[in-house]
């Protein structure tokens, strides 16, 4: 049977085979026709995996015109997972029937198409088998696990129970257009199409083919019992090899010889082409010479029925590269950390450009792990949580350097003028301020050394957790969508960063006590905390006299002296122009030396702004002293200053969550290093 050529094709053209590629490379669409028996003129699985592999390359849609009374099934299965499995989308028009195993190559589509007078039919796997009662039932049992795979198709699109869907198998069922959608196996309904007669030996083979369609077939598709040679499963029979035809004279024997053994050769690759983690039995099958073609169908089929549940494509033989894990590993988090921008392409990546889907499928085979007879949302969900699978560990290689790169563009200024300390735990520590430990005695000569009393004004620090999760779920790999993985965690090694900066100046605006019971900044801590001023030379000249002559217990003058000027946002030009100008600023043309110039570095941050504005107070300013003699400490877990980056597959929701996790504490560490004025 027949259509108009769908898409412009003649019918001639598609004689050439039982299928036809036609590509757009401009809008990334590539169609495929396939029309006739599935199989025929001794085109196989094999060469369409060639074609679609080379025709189908970075397309991001393929349309399959779709019109067929079926073929082999083992031809059939290896189609229908190869479609599947390709990370473009797959769109189906039946453009007249999709019938037996042509209606499981169409369940592959992401969306069915069919028309009001299109058809799709479904039914039990038939074949036959020479042989005595023992092979008889063998065989009947390989028939059945061909239906579970069968089923497992159909099952996947529509949703329906195996039980349903054995019942409409077993009864032939063929759907026209609405009912085929309202049972599930198609999706949108589109116009009649225009069908011809024309004869079609396949069409006998069908029981209940709806008179309307049989009034289109030869005469002989109108009933009859299924024959006993293989329609749908080719038959296991005992074939005896074909023996090589006698030379003629004039022909090289061993030319011919090798000629026939490859032939044989090529045939046995091309059954186990596909199918199942036979390496063994292929690699017996070919190297027995009196093993062939034919005979090496009926051992996989025999192999595959003795595994059990056959489910499609089950048992794809994968690629497997001992040892390369890590090499696999660091291959493909460079190539995608070099798509997302990240990082440089390293040389000869085999892995460049690699789309998502097409990374998690990769991850999969080349931990030998099989990917056929999954769809690709099933696919991606096994690449995140199968054991041998590294996909989630490179998805987090490539999260973790963009979180880094997120901490090292952050622009935050508490690292310039606080000390950076390391705590091996979430106990609560003691710091020694700088007065802490009184001066030097001295030793006459044979005298004794003085045990130092340590005063008890060291003030506490203890670290917290900090975090966030976030999560790529499996919709994200489908779309290839970078931005999940990338900005997402450069901005939460931002966060992650900010967070500390947060910390460090509340404290900073919080004026905390410190461990005698007064705040950080008070008029008996040495006066760190001065009369209410602008910033000026004057001001900021008296502010520094009071730091030098901060005291430690024993009234040894520290000497300490400002390394620092921090003020808000709005300050920073005045302060800029104090620590810059050779002549005070703030008379005009004044020919006075600017005795604070250069005096300390200025650091100006906004959240200074904020937290006045919220507690109705004038911006203050600050001066500090170098961050070793201690002012305010930013402790990490064992010193680690950057955030950490966890991974872990997802259970309530389909993907993987990251974790972002920042051990930190923050405390003032002495009274005597820091000065605050209130500011005007």
């Amino acid at each position: 049977m027949a259509m108009a050529a769908p898409q412009g094709l003649t019918e001639l053209e598609l004689q050439e085979s039982w299928y036809r590629f036609s590509g757009n490379a401009a809008a990334r669409t590539v169609d495929l026709y396939v029309v006739g028996d599935i199989g025929a003129w001794g085109v196989s699985a094999r060469q369409f995996a060639r074609d679609l592999a080379e025709q189908a390359k970075g397309a991001a849609v393929i349309k399959l015109y779709l019109h067929s009374l079926g073929g082999d099934i083992m031809e059939g299965l290896a189609i229908y997972n190869m479609l599947l499995n390709h990370p473009a989308r797959v769109e189906v028009y039946i453009a007249g029937i999709a019938a037996s195993m042509g209606s499981v190559i169409a369940m592959a589509g992401d969306v069915i198409h069919i028309p009001e007078n299109g058809w799709i039919m479904v039914h039990k796997p038939w074949g036959g088998q020479i042989g005595d009662a023992e092979q008889m039932r063998r065989y009947a049992e390989l028939l059945d696990q061909w239906e579970d795979s069968l089923v497992l198709a159909y099952e996947k699109k529509t949703g329906k129970s195996r039980e349903e869907l054995a019942d409409l198998l077993a009864s032939e069922t063929w759907l026209m257009g609405q009912d085929a959608i309202d049972l599930g196996f198609a999706d949108q309904l589109t116009d009649a199409v225009e069908m011809v007669a024309k004869a079609n030996n396949r069409a006998k083979d069908f029981l209940n083919m709806p008179k309307r369609l049989a009034t289109l077939m030869n005469p002989r598709g109108e009933g009859g019992q299924p024959p006993a040679a293989p329609v749908q499963t080719p038959a296991p029979q005992a074939a005896a090899p074909a023996p090589a035809p006698a030379p003629t004279p004039a022909a090289d024997p061993q030319a011919q010889f090798r000629e026939q053994e490859q032939n044989r050769r090529n045939g046995i690759n091309a059954v186990f082409d596909g199918f199942g983690s036979f390496g063994e039995l292929q690699r017996q099958c070919l190297d027995n010479m009196d093993c062939t073609e034919s005979m090496a169908k009926d051992k996989l089929l025999a192999a595959l029925g003795g595994n059990g549940s056959a489910p499609a494509g089950a048992g794809r033989i994968a690629h497997i590269h001992a040892g390369n894990g890590e090499f696999v590993r660091q291959g493909m988090a460079n190539a995608l950390a070099a798509r997302a921008g990240v990082e440089a392409y390293e040389s000869d990546n085999s892995y460049r450009g690699m789309a998502l889907v097409e990374m998690a499928r990769m991850a999969l085979t080349e931990s030998g792990v099989s990917a056929y007879g999954l769809d690709r949302m099933e696919m991606i969900g096994l690449a995140f949580t199968h054991s041998s699978s590294d996909f989630g560990n490179i998805l987090q290689d490539v999260a973790h350097k963009a979180l880094l790169q997120g901490v090292e563009a952050a622009q935050e200024t508490f690292q310039l003028w606080t000390k950076k300390g390391q705590l091996s735990d979430f106990k609560l520590s003691n710091r020694v301020a700088l007065d802490g430990f009184p001066a030097l005695d001295e030793v006459p000569d044979g005298g004794k050394y003085q045990q130092a009393n340590i005063n008890d004004r060291g003030e506490s620090i203890k670290l917290a957790t900090y975090g966030k999760l976030f999560g790529i779920s499996r919709q994200t790999i489908m779309n290839d969508d970078l931005q999940a993985f990338t900005e997402i965690p450069n901005l939460m090694g931002r966060a992650a960063l900010r967070t500390v900066g947060n910390l460090v100046y509340a404290l900073l605006m919080a004026n905390p006590k410190m461990r005698d019971g007064k705040e950080l900044f008070h008029a008996s801590h040495g006066g760190n905390l001065g009369d209410a001023a602008a910033l000026s030379m004057a001001a900021l000249d008296a502010a520094s006299t009071v730091m030098a002559m901060q005291e430690d217990s024993a009234g040894t003058v520290l000497n300490v002296e400002p390394k620092f000027l921090i003020v808000g946002r709005k300050d920073k030009g005045k302060a800029t122009s104090l620590m810059e100008s050779e002549f005070d600023p703030d008379v005009a043309d004044s020919n006075n030396p600017n005795i604070v110039r250069n005096m300390a570095t200025v650091i100006a941050d906004a959240r200074i702004d904020q937290a006045a504005k919220k507690a109705n107070v004038k911006v203050p300013w600050f001066l500090a002293a170098d961050p070793a003699f201690g002012t305010i400490e930013v402790a990490y877990l064992d010193g680690n200053e950057q955030p950490h980056l966890e991974q872990k597959e997802g259970w309530t929701t389909d993907g993987a969550q990251f974790k972002v996790r920042h051990d930190a504490g923050v405390a003032a560490l002495s009274a005597t290093t820091m000065y605050k004025n209130p500011g005007q």
